[in-house]
């Protein structure tokens, strides 16, 4: 029996970013899912293209982000973990990007998002942390003929209409 793949970690990226003041541009062509990078090019105005890059684990500084403290995570683990990105698409903590602010338009990334997705998780574990109705909008991919995927918050969501979790959380 092949081993099992690890789970994946599905991110939306924080509304608050890092930007750096100085450094390297993007490189569209170093990014992860090639096949995404006409859809890229079409979002890039003068100002990234030439605007400082760091790396997604760097780039993005929300709550979410600085609980997951990528830095501290075991070796490799990072690289289990893509951001859903309504300016990249999709990326691994490694890309290189500057620093954006974009709203999801689903139907911009629907098409281009889902063979690099769909293969990505097939078979796999998949922990989607992503709000899949965020003001009103899709996020832009959602797994197909494969069982729901449990989403981060719910018992947070729950606690705070005044209902119990599904699931109380046990030791271990």
């Amino acid at each position: 029996m092949p081993a099992a793949r690890p789970p994946l970690i599905l991110l939306p990226p924080s509304e608050t970013k890092w930007s750096p003041e100085r450094g390297k541009p993007i490189d569209l062509e170093s990014l992860v899912f090639p096949e995404l990078t006409d859809l890229r090019r079409g979002l890039l105005d003068n100002e990234l293209r030439a605007a400082p890059a760091t790396t997604a684990a760097r780039l993005y500084t929300g709550v979410l982000y600085a609980a997951l403290d990528i830095p501290s995570l075991p070796a490799g683990a990072a690289k289990h973990i893509v951001v859903i990105s309504a300016q990249f698409g999709a990326l691994r903590m490694t890309d290189r990007v500057p620093a954006y602010k974009r709203e999801m338009d689903a139907a911009y990334w629907r098409d281009g998002l889902r063979p690099p997705l769909d293969a990505l998780t097939k078979g796999r574990v998949m922990l989607d942390c992503r709000s899949h109705l965020r003001n009103g909008l899709e996020t832009g991919w959602h797994r197909r003929s494969q069982p729901r995927p449990r989403r981060c918050g719910r018992g947070e969501e729950r606690r705070a209409q005044g209902r119990q979790p599904l699931r109380q959380e046990g030791p271990g």
